[in-house]
């Protein structure tokens, strides 16, 4: 996977994947600045509804602004003969999940609970007072 090219990014390696997406670490070419790319490949017969829920998923990225949401870079398509694939560019932030520090023995706090919560509760409030 290493050196692939999308667009302007180059891949660095697989973070995760999903029934219908993977997600994947990548660098921009020019600037290094790693990003975080979404890549959803469909039959184009077949799939109307996940396009549907692309479109609509990068129309609400693209409208938040918090900052602890990742920023959005945007979009792009790549066409073959039957199918397409369908990318989102974000921020990419660095870091470990909850479940990994779980994973790595790390235990909190009740006050350090508290204050993972609280901080969650930002973006959280923020995305409840949009439309």
């Amino acid at each position: 996977m290493d050196g692939k090219q999308i667009g302007q990014y180059e891949l660095v390696k697989r973070l995760g994947e999903g029934s219908f997406a993977t997600t994947f670490l990548a660098r921009h070419l020019e600037t290094q600045d790693p990003v975080a790319i979404k890549a959803m490949q469909l039959v184009k017969a077949k799939h109307r509804k996940q396009i549907e829920l692309f479109e609509r998923e990068a129309a609400t990225l693209e409208a938040l602004s918090h900052p602890q949401i990742p920023t959005f870079h945007g979009t792009m398509i790549q066409e073959g003969a039957e199918t397409f694939t369908l990318y989102l560019v974000q921020e990419f932030v660095e870091g470990k999940s909850l479940l990994q520090h779980l994973a790595d023995g790390q235990r909190f706090t009740p006050d350090e609970v508290v204050g993972i919560m609280a901080s969650c509760l930002r973006p959280l409030l923020y995305l409840h007072t949009l439309n």
